[in-house]
């Protein structure tokens, strides 16, 4: 759509330069129409787009409004993991509300969203027009926000930063947090998800696309309702999937998904992905608590975090623990002096087993691997080769049949 608004103007723009000068105008007062039309004209386009979109969210009737959408796309539109059962059969709470909190300092976007929302969910929708303000909404004791939408650009305090002081707030560490913005390059999409996002916008954003997304994560909300107060009843932890503030670098693995899937076709070609196992970590968790276990993967995110520009790199632990790291540094380091440093980090971690054969804390690196595919397959595709190639990596230590890489389609 931004294409479609620069090609309006550019078209504009030489339809004027080309009149003014059969008017007689001098080129150089040609040339200043032309930019004038062109803005102008780029400027009309986009308020035309977005009042079509709002009269057509106003006027569609609500009962007919059913948007539809894969599985497999579920978790990438709601910031939410997939629910694998219906959502009509789980026994809702009568008075759950699905409460979503936008937040942008452009009134016209946060009225858009109020009118989306309205039109595909019974969802309560609280708008704030600053940082400061939203903060002082998410810091009341008497209600919570089940979905967050932050924009970027904002005066005094920024999306990032807000971002980054909710991910800091033990009731929003896993709330689904959506970017809206209208910056799309990999310095931004990066940081974005650094401070905490799970997913991110672009602007001026689809109408129909951030509908499904609302109503996706309204019913997935409704569905996890159930699910969430068993896993509280039964103290449930859920492992290897929760992101840390410790690290800036660490963000959950939907998320890290997310991330692959936005970046552009030149950022997506600098990026480079690679896995690391813990070779005995089925032993590790029979041996130790789960408290010791957290400790060795922070040990393991250190050590990484260490050796690489965290201002170039995320990565997320899947739900075996295994972390998938993307980074867009080019001097890598030696893969077996990095698992050596590892597995010194890990018994330093527990100092209480350094009187055993250091072989328990050996772990093994995968090659690095290009992100490659189809835009809507490239994640899953990248992170199953370097999650097959820390496989292969074990077997070769150990004297096995190495696993034969997949080859990446070039589309």
């Amino acid at each position: 759509m931004v294409l479609a608004y620069i090609l309006i103007g550019i078209v504009a723009g030489f339809v004027s330069f080309v009149l003014s000068l059969f008017l007689g105008m001098s080129i150089w007062a040609a040339l200043g129409i032309y930019t004038m039309a062109g803005s102008v004209g780029m400027a009309v386009a986009s308020a035309i787009h977005l009042a079509i979109s709002t009269w057509t969210a106003l006027t569609a009737p609500q009962a007919d409004k059913t948007l539809q959408i894969s599985d497999a796309n579920q978790a990438a539109l709601t910031g939410t993991a997939v629910q694998t059962a219906p959502v009509n059969a789980v026994d809702e709470k009568p008075n759950a509300t699905f409460t979503i909190l936008a937040v942008d300092d452009e009134r016209f976007i946060l009225d858009l969203v109020k009118i989306i929302g309205r039109n595909v969910g019974d969802f309560n929708i609280v708008t704030a027009s600053s940082g400061a303000e939203a903060l002082d909404l998410l810091t009341r004791t008497n209600q919570t926000f089940d979905y967050l939408l932050f924009d970027i650009s904002m005066p005094e305090m920024s999306g990032i930063d807000l971002c980054r002081q909710v991910r800091a707030m033990p009731r929003y560490k896993k709330v689904p947090l959506v970017m809206l913005t209208a910056m799309r390059d990999m310095e931004h999409i990066s940081e974005a998800f650094r401070a905490g996002a799970t997913d991110y916008a672009t602007k001026p954003f689809d109408i129909e696309e951030l509908g499904a997304r609302l109503k996706m994560a309204g019913q997935t909300f409704k569905a996890q309702t159930s699910v969430d107060t068993f896993e509280k009843a039964q103290a449930v932890k859920p492992f290897g999937n929760q992101r840390s503030t410790q690290w800036d670098a660490l963000i959950d693995h939907l998320a890290l998904s997310n991330y692959l899937t936005l970046l552009s076709p030149k950022d997506i070609g600098d990026i480079q992905i690679f896995a690391i196992k813990i070779d005995r970590l089925e032993t590790l968790r029979a041996r130790f608590e789960p408290s010791r276990i957290d400790t060795i993967l922070d040990s393991v995110t250190a050590a990484v975090t260490s050796r690489l520009d965290a201002s170039q790199t995320v990565m997320a632990y899947t739900k075996d623990s295994e972390l998938v790291i993307a980074t867009s540094v080019t001097d890598l380091p030696d893969i077996s002096e990095m698992e050596t440093r590892i597995a010194q980090c890990i018994q330093d971690a527990v100092p209480e087993e350094k009187s055993l054969d250091s072989a328990w804390a050996s772990v093994s690196i995968g090659a690095p691997v290009p992100v490659q595919g189809a835009k809507n397959q490239r994640a899953e595709l990248a992170i199953r080769r370097a999650l097959e190639s820390a496989e292969n990596r074990i077997l070769s230590k150990n004297g096995q049949t190495v696993i034969q890489l997949p080859q990446a389609s070039s589309n």
